[in-house]
Formats: structure tokens, C-alpha cells, sequence
């Protein structure tokens, strides 16, 4: 299942949410990454990548 999650956007934004809101900043940036590459629109990239530069601030 691990292997699974691994390939699915959601699961790689969802987890840097809640990376963040534990204060765990440099893990969250990278879970970010990995979502907004994976990111199926343009629109979903512009709100991940707002989302991490909260955290650049």
C-alpha cells in the first residue's frame, strides 16, 4: 500500500499539511515538492506552491 501512496498526488499534499502544522518545516517543503511535480493541473501547482512559500516566510 506504502508503494501505492507513493505515486498519488494527494497523499504527498496532504501529508506536508499536516508536516507543517507540526512545525516539521524542511520535511514539509519536500512533501510540497513531491506534490506539486506530481500536480495535475496548473491550478493545483499555483495553490500547492503557495501553500509551501507560507513556510519560506
Amino acid at each position: 500500500m506504502a508503494a501505492d501512496l507513493g505515486t498519488y498526488q494527494p497523499y504527498h499534499a496532504a501529508c506536508a499539511d499536516l508536516l507543517a502544522r507540526a512545525g516539521k518545516t524542511p520535511e514539509s517543503l519536500a512533501a510540497y515538492g513531491r506534490a506539486i511535480a506530481m500536480a495535475a493541473s496548473s491550478a493545483d501547482a499555483a495553490f500547492l506552491t503557495k501553500r509551501r512559500n507560507r513556510l519560506l516566510v
